[in-house]
């Protein structure tokens, strides 16, 4: 909650929002705040007058000052009260089942729909029918998806192999793809016909995949990493406007043959871990 006293002034609160695109509030009072990996949405707030007869309703509001900045505006504000302002919670959910689960990352995609990505060990981890894989391996990487509301699943879906992976980084292309990344020590992880790296190249490689946006079809998937008892994870993944897959993540000098480009920045490994 944000408190206001009785003499203090409103227009003295200013959240400033940095690295942010731009804001903007919508129909229902709700504010914008659009960013490189999704917007954030702050719910309308609800604010009260605390006086000697209790409490009473106060009307509140988003008041945008620039591109970076904005406050609260109240209607009528009552002297000798003190006013507080709640921004709310929209709304909150559980998802999993019996055993260990968590979610990694989350992306909104065009307003619409909420994506999670993360891994589950619970054989009752909610999945929708027709969606890509309804089957627990050991523990698995999750792609599922909410509406705005958080009321309805929209798909659930395991992916993995055998042994153990995690989705750890998500990104949608702008007709709903989902790409995704994270661990797998599985030798029989989905991959996709003529797939960069068909093989896992030592205990733990990186993976990057891609679902359709309905969370049906497997576009593609594969391996990344070297031969060797390294953990190879990614923890960076975007597509950019081009439909390219960037992706950041870990190696280390366990891992031999790490795959890296001609002429690239760093071809070597420089430690313990890079």
């Amino acid at each position: 909650d944000v408190v206001f006293g009785p003499a203090a002034r409103i227009d003295d609160f200013v959240v400033r929002c940095d690295g942010i695109d731009g804001m903007e509030i919508d129909p229902n009072g709700s504010l914008w705040l659009f960013t490189p990996l999704g917007p954030v949405v702050q719910q309308a707030p609800v604010a009260w007058f605390v006086c000697q007869r209790g409490t009473i309703p106060a009307t509140c509001s988003f008041r945008i000052i620039d591109g970076n900045r904005f406050s609260l505006a109240v209607e009528e504000r009552m002297d000798s009260a003190t006013l507080v302002v709640d921004p709310g919670l929209t709304w909150s959910t559980f998802l999993g089942g019996i055993d260990l689960d968590s979610a990694q990352a989350v992306e909104v995609v065009n307003r619409s729909a909420i994506v999670v990505a993360g891994a589950t060990r619970s054989l009752d981890f909610p999945t929708t029918a027709g969606t890509y894989d309804v089957t627990l391996g050991d523990q698995d990487a999750t792609i599922s998806c909410f509406d705005q509301s958080g009321q309805v699943l929209i798909f659930s879906t395991y992916f993995g192999g055998a042994n153990w992976e995690s989705a750890n980084v998500l990104s949608t292309t702008p007709s709903g793809e989902i790409a995704f990344g994270g661990f797998t020590q599985s030798t029989d992880l989905p991959v996709s016909a003529a797939t960069y790296d068909p093989t896992l190249g030592g205990s733990t490689d990186a993976f990057v995949a891609m679902i359709s946006a309905d969370g049906a079809s497997l576009l593609f998937s594969t391996y990344l990493g070297g031969a060797g008892g390294c953990l190879e994870s990614l923890y960076g993944l975007e597509v950019t406007s081009s439909g390219k897959i960037v992706c950041a993540g870990r190696t280390c000098h366990d891992a031999i043959g790490f795959p890296v480009t001609p002429s690239s920045f760093d071809p070597s490994e420089n430690g313990g871990i890079d």
